[in-house]
This record gives structure tokens, sequence and C-alpha cells, in this order.
């Protein structure tokens, strides 16, 4: 089930089709010693774009990242609605960059932030996809933080253990 939400993911589906098939793999902050997936839940949020106020439904951060202890491949950071036909209506975000960001297990200390382009347009599936060789210099936390006209609106962790 996890090849179908990385292939839905890389084709673009629409956010319930993608949402439907990452119930299925649906986790929380877990070990990432070869790859990790996991999803945030977020409540509805408000925000304004180009003067209007517009409000964002309820739905998911999820995070993906393909890697070995402290060496990351591929990092993966996604926001999309819950699936309804209010959020499939009104579930663009505006104004969105997704940060990811490494916070040090010894001390709790962000090391690293991987800040993200901020996308002046409104889109269905705010989608950031990082293909780089990153060695970790730490064990700790790695986050996908997802930012909307510039304030922050949730993090998706996972562990990184050796």
């Amino acid at each position: 089930m996890k090849l179908l939400t990385k292939i839905l993911i890389s084709c673009g589906l629409s956010a319930p089709a993608l949402i439907i098939a990452m119930f299925s793999t649906l986790t929380f902050s877990n070990a990432a010693n070869a790859s990790a997936f996991g999803c945030q839940y977020i409540g509805g949020f408000g925000f304004t774009f180009k003067g209007l106020s517009l409000t964002a439904p309820k739905g998911f951060l999820c995070h993906d990242i393909k890697g070995s202890k402290k060496y990351i491949d591929r990092e993966i950071g996604t926001y999309s609605a819950a699936p309804s036909l209010y959020g499939y209506l009104t579930g663009k975000v505006c104004n969105w960059r997704i940060d990811f960001v490494y916070t040090n297990a010894a001390n709790g200390s962000t090391y690293l932030r991987d800040r993200g382009p901020t996308n002046n347009s409104c889109s269905y599936l705010p989608i950031r996809t990082q293909y780089t060789d990153k060695n970790l210099k730490y064990y700790g936390k790695a986050c996908a933080q997802l930012y909307v006209n510039g304030v922050y609106r949730s993090s998706q962790c996972h562990n990184i253990t050796g």
C-alpha cells in the first residue's frame, strides 16, 4: 500500500484520492532506520490571500523519508484536505512553503533548517520533494513543517535513530 501512496503522490492525483490511499499507511512519529512515512492531522485554519479571507479545511501534513540512519536520499512533504466535498471544493492553500527541519536528540536543539521556497499561488495539493544526498550531523528528529503566509501551521516528525 505504501507503493500505491507514493505512486499517487508522484502522479499528482486529487487530494481525496491521495488521502484515501494514505489512511492505509497512516502512522505517527516512527523510527526512520531505512525509510518512514507518516501524517499529522491539522484542524482547519484561516488565512488571507490578495485581501480575501479564506479558510483551509481540516487536512493532513504528510512526510515521507527515504534513507538509512543519518543519511537521507529523498524527502517529501505534502498537505492535503481531508476527503469530503467541502475539502475538495475549498482545499486550496495559498502562499505556502514546506521546510524540512532537523533536531539533535542529545539536547533537542534545531541544527539545520532546509527552508522551502514560498509558493505565491494557491494549490489543492501543496507538495515539496527534495532529492538530495543529505548526511545529518546527529541522530534526533526530521520534521516537515507547513507555513501558510509565513505562519507556522503544523509539523510531522520522524525519529532518526542508529
